[in-house]
């Protein structure tokens, strides 16, 4: 059965052991479901993730209704021209301490994996009990991939030669993305990510691209604050659904 509503996710697959796939659309229509149904059972589906409109209240509707639970809040933050705030004008007195910012060397891998499975528990991954437990490892192959060219570029803090956060970017058809971004616990609140996102915001306008966006749980609103202060503005809101369709033991 050809199909456009939904596709593998390959990654998650692999991480979590059962058929990960997302639906394609934020608004669908009943019609739409019962193809998605049906292309499910064809493909071996065994959970199916959706990104939904909520200010569609039949969208929210059919889903509620057709087995899938809401599972957390995306937030896509944009900053249209970031030539307007860059260079950013307020650095945090803490700011001493960063021995500095740079590009990733292929031996900060370790410590950027270490960090990425702590720091995102507020994720969707780890709120579904399905997921949770596998849900560190989802992140660790995700730094692995941008490692591997997934972004064109992770920077990198550091402190007294230790990796204190990260910064994984990219940038297409002149729009630029802020895919990952995470500051060990231990030096959060020294204004490290602050910093990563200016140092990004320098590789972006070297690149010629000066709209760019980022994501987030609804739920972290640190990171909500931090993305404001340095210029971005909501663009979207959208749920995230899982519906359990079959999942092995194995």
């Amino acid at each position: 059965m050809r199909n456009i509503l939904c596709k593998i996710k390959d990654l998650d697959t692999k991480i979590f052991n059962f058929r990960v796939a997302n639906i394609n659309k934020t608004v669908v229509t009943f019609n739409e479901m019962q193809e998605i149904n049906k292309w499910c059972d064809e493909n071996e589906v065994e959970v199916l993730c959706a990104l939904v409109d909520l200010s569609s209240y039949a969208t929210t509707q059919l889903f509620e209704k057709s087995g899938f639970d809401f599972v957390g809040i995306r937030v896509t933050l944009e900053n249209k021209d970031i030539k307007k705030v860059y260079p950013l004008p307020s650095w945090p007195k803490q700011w001493r301490y960063l021995v500095g910012i740079r590009p990733s060397r292929p031996t900060d891998k370790i410590a950027v994996k270490a960090i990425a499975r702590e720091i995102n528990k507020s994720s969707r991954f780890f709120f579904d009990p399905h997921f949770s437990a596998k849900a560190p490892a989802l992140y660790e192959a995700w730094i692995e991939n941008s490692f591997q060219g997934y972004a064109d570029e992770v920077l990198v803090a550091e402190i007294n030669n230790e990796i204190a956060g990260y910064i994984t970017i990219k940038s297409e058809n002149d729009k630029g993305e802020i895919d990952l971004l995470g500051v060990d616990h231990k030096y959060q609140g020294m204004g490290i990510g602050y910093g990563l996102i200016c140092k990004s915001f320098e590789w972006f306008l070297n690149k010629g691209v000066s709209d760019v966006t980022i994501s987030t749980q609804g739920k972290n609103i640190k990171a909500i604050r931090l993305y404001e202060k340095v210029g971005f503005s909501t663009q979207s809101i959208l749920g995230w659904y899982h519906q359990i369709r079959q999942v092995r033991n194995d």
